[in-house]
């Protein structure tokens, strides 16, 4: 079995507010705490983003990948 975790969702209030602010740390500290509690993998959500969404879905993908090398 694989563990995959899904926390990391647009629809979450805190990581949308922070793809919203550009702001990475709240996303780093969500994959992280995905890490420490033995995820395997991380999905990442970016939902329906109305502005930018290139931009942000890289924003949120990098944002994770600095903190962390598991597969997305």
């Amino acid at each position: 079995m694989i563990v995959v975790a899904d926390n990391m969702q647009i629809t979450n209030r805190i990581i949308g507010k922070a793809v919203n602010e550009m702001n990475p740390g709240p996303i780093q500290e969500m994959a992280k705490k995905c890490e420490a509690a033995g995820a395997e993998m991380l999905d990442i959500n970016s939902g329906p983003l109305s502005r930018d969404p290139e931009k942000k879905m890289a924003f949120l993908v990098e944002s994770v990948q600095d903190v962390s090398d598991l597969p997305l």
